[in-house]
């Protein structure tokens, strides 16, 4: 599961609310306060595995997952989630992980993270063309509304181009990131690997 913001939003100061910040930490604290409130609280549940899984602590990931699902076995983004576990434990090379974002998707089409995440995977797999196309998908605002999601996969295309030999789509979407977001990380550069047109 790369790292970005929770796609659930509620209230805000909820731990939900502070992992969409990315404040991992407070979230962690703040979801650990509302089980000992009510354990069976399935939106802190969900909230404490995220910021786990985000903090690199996966065993504890697991753990929090395995309560939520025991509460709520159809807990909306749990299957994303755990198929971003798999990930984050054994790699996008492990057998086991393309089939659980499959299953994922299967449970919420919708998800747009768990897409993402599932190019990603194709990418290291080196299966391109897949990738390009769920990338492609992405880059679009009537693909992916959340401009920070659309920003990455438009990236991903164009690295996915490169590898294509496609460098006119490659310096598009390269183009389009910087156009967006001057300072994304590696997009300038990946530009100027395709020099000057």
């Amino acid at each position: 599961m790369s790292s970005r913001t929770c796609p659930v939003s509620i209230s805000p100061l909820s731990a939900t609310q502070l992992n969409a910040q990315g404040r991992y930490r407070e979230a962690l604290t703040e979801a650990e306060r509302a089980l000992q409130q009510d354990a069976s609280d399935c939106e802190a549940q969900f909230a404490l595995a995220f910021a786990c899984l985000l903090l690199n602590r996966a065993e504890e990931a697991r753990s929090a997952l395995d309560t939520l699902l025991a509460l709520s076995p159809d807990y909306p983004n749990a299957a994303w989630m755990q198929a971003g576990l798999l990930r984050s434990l054994h790699g996008d090379h492990d057998p086991r992980v393309l089939p659980a974002y499959d299953d994922a998707l299967r449970v919420d089409a919708g998800n747009l993270y768990a897409l993402c995440e599932r190019a990603d995977v194709l990418r290291s797999l080196g299966r391109y063309h897949e990738a390009q196309a769920l990338y492609a998908r992405l880059s679009t605002p009537a693909g992916c509304a959340e401009e920070a999601l659309r920003i990455e996969a438009t990236f991903h295309y164009g690295c996915v181009a490169l590898v294509l030999n496609e460098p006119q789509e490659a310096r598009t979407a390269f183009e389009t990131v910087l156009a967006a977001a001057p300072d994304y990380p590696d997009a300038g550069e990946m530009l100027a690997l395709l020099g000057a047109e």
